[in-house]
């Protein structure tokens, strides 16, 4: 089973993750290609615009068929995935067909990317741990610009829960370290935790306590360093 933290840090990052699309989206349409003399340039740029909404007007079919489990969360009082998993066989195959669909045909545009995480994250929480970790990957080795940044610790995150659901330990370490060396990421003190439950789970206790350390030094008065020595205590000691 998908560690308790893990899933509440899942289920943050994924809430972050809807409240910032609209700006993902601005921002992928008023990027242009680099600038080329010529009209084989505009012509580029027209493309990828054009490729770009088909690609978001697509995820709008998903994200319909996720505020549907939304609004039946809130009925019954229960997460929105738990509602998910209450779907009949054959709307599940048709929320995964539908996200297979944006993956293959967007690749790594930032709406095939938001298609992968949504996708990873399902078979996630379906507890399909080795068709979760490829999709985490493969966000990973192609969202490499400053506007994938979101992307790529998004998807540091879900690989790293997801190895700590394997409970391969020492691969949650390692990824959860690469998201702590990010330049950027707003996950970073979930990553610290995430890296700590992880080396606990080794036994490596001064590892876990640095880690919970860091957040308490870098977040300091935060709820992230309330959290961190809250996980101390029962991770480590004080």
């Amino acid at each position: 089973m998908l560690p308790s933290n893990a899933m509440n840090d899942q289920v943050l990052d994924e809430t972050k993750l809807r409240a910032m699309v609209k700006y993902l989206r601005i921002g992928l349409l008023v990027v242009g290609v680099a600038v080329v003399v010529g009209g084989a340039s505009l012509l580029l740029q027209s493309y990828r615009r054009s490729a770009a909404e088909k690609g978001f007007s697509a995820l709008a079919a998903i994200e319909t068929l996720e505020t549907d489990a939304a609004n039946q969360a809130q009925t019954l009082n229960i997460p929105a995935e738990e509602a998910m998993k209450k779907w009949p066989d054959e709307k599940k195959a048709d929320y995964e067909g539908k996200l297979n669909a944006v993956v293959a045909e967007y690749g790594s545009s930032t709406a095939g990317a938001t298609a992968a995480l949504k996708l990873a994250r399902w078979k996630l929480v379906n507890e399909k741990f080795d068709e979760a970790v490829p999709l985490y990957e493969g966000v990973l080795k192609h969202a490499t610009s400053s506007t994938t940044m979101l992307m790529r610790a998004m998807a540091f995150e879900g690989l790293g829960a997801t190895r700590e659901a394997q409970k391969n330990f020492e691969e949650a370490v390692k990824v959860y370290s690469q998201a702590i060396d990010m330049k950027e990421n707003p996950f970073k003190p979930l990553a610290y935790m995430g890296k700590a439950r992880a080396a606990a789970a080794l036994g490596k206790k001064d590892e876990a306590k640095a880690a919970l350390e860091a957040v308490a030094k870098e977040f300091p008065n935060s709820n992230y360093e309330r959290r961190a020595r809250a996980l101390q205590a029962l991770l480590v000691g004080g």
